[in-house]
């Protein structure tokens, strides 16, 4: 059994690894042909607590769509604090059969270093599966200094 789960981590591992050049490929040729979807775009997991995906077409894949993960659909300019829709991004997500036909809810939290943007979000969260009878725990951690985690929770 054990051999068996390491060639399908080894094979997992090697499909990661085919998918990472590609979007390297594409990122490149993006950002030669000016497009600014080429630029700054990443998405954050809360369980890699701030590793980053260097692009959310890793989520956009259909590979990578069969497994949940979160997707930045709002994106931050920080040079000019302005906030961009990700339209294509959105539409990879709301266009998938299995979610087609559900109401959805966008939120987008926005704020000063160590304002309670978390708690917030935390809480909405709490609620929500509060509601539907799912056990409450700690969904986003906090503290001091903590990377960027919250662009995009799934």
């Amino acid at each position: 059994m054990a051999e068996g789960d390491a060639a399908a981590r080894r094979q997992q591992q090697q499909q990661q690894h085919r998918l990472s050049q590609e979007l390297r490929r594409r990122r490149r040729g993006r950002a030669r042909s000016g497009d600014p979807a080429a630029q700054d775009n990443h998405v954050s997991s809360p369980s890699s607590l701030g590793e980053d995906y260097e692009d959310n077409e890793l989520v956009n894949s259909d590979e990578a769509m069969k497994k949940p993960c979160p997707v930045q659909i709002v994106v931050a300019h920080e040079d000019d604090h302005n906030f961009e829709l990700d339209e294509e991004a959105l539409e990879q997500i709301l266009l998938q059969e299995h979610i087609r036909d559900l109401n959805i809810v966008v939120v987008s939290v926005a704020g000063a270093f160590r304002k309670g943007k978390s708690f917030l979000l935390d809480f909405m969260l709490r609620y929500m599966y509060n509601k539907v009878g799912k056990t409450q725990r700690l969904l986003l951690p906090w503290g001091i200094s903590i990377p960027k985690i919250t662009l995009a929770l799934g």
